[in-house]
């Protein structure tokens, strides 16, 4: 039988914690070792395993949402009307896009004008604590 060797501390310097809300700290796990906060460092970002479509490993991969970004409007068959070509802002609302022509009454149009809430595409989450132990 090859004897266990006990190590005095199992957690090398440079070992990273991961806190979940409502679980202990690593300093509460582990007392007398030392650790940094490193959160800062990854503050904001949203980690996914690399492969699929996901950029390489340590790479920032930019965010996207899904949405409407511009809207086109052309008459048919022939009209005086100009075409319409709208970019939607990034929040606020759009400017009026013609939808309808009243022939009754040639100076009488119908207009659209759309919402866009600005906010950002994102599952529920909760943010954690990264920990580096340093000593």
């Amino acid at each position: 039988m090859i004897p266990i060797r006990r190590l005095d501390n199992p957690v090398p310097i440079g070992f990273i914690y991961v806190q979940l809300p409502d679980q202990k700290s690593p300093g509460e796990i582990w007392p007398g070792l030392q650790w940094e906060n490193v959160s800062p460092s990854y503050g904001g970002l949203f980690f996914r395993a690399e492969g699929g479509d996901s950029v390489g490993f340590g790479s920032e991969q930019g965010y996207s949402a899904p949405r409407i970004e511009r809207a086109y409007a052309e008459t048919y068959p022939f009209s005086t009307v100009p075409t319409i070509d709208v970019i939607f802002p990034a929040s606020g609302w759009t400017l009026p896009i013609m939808s309808a022509h009243n022939y009754n009454d040639s100076m009488n149009y119908e207009t659209l004008k759309f919402l866009i809430s600005g906010g950002e595409v994102r599952p529920v989450n909760k943010a954690v604590r990264i920990w580096k132990r340093t000593g």
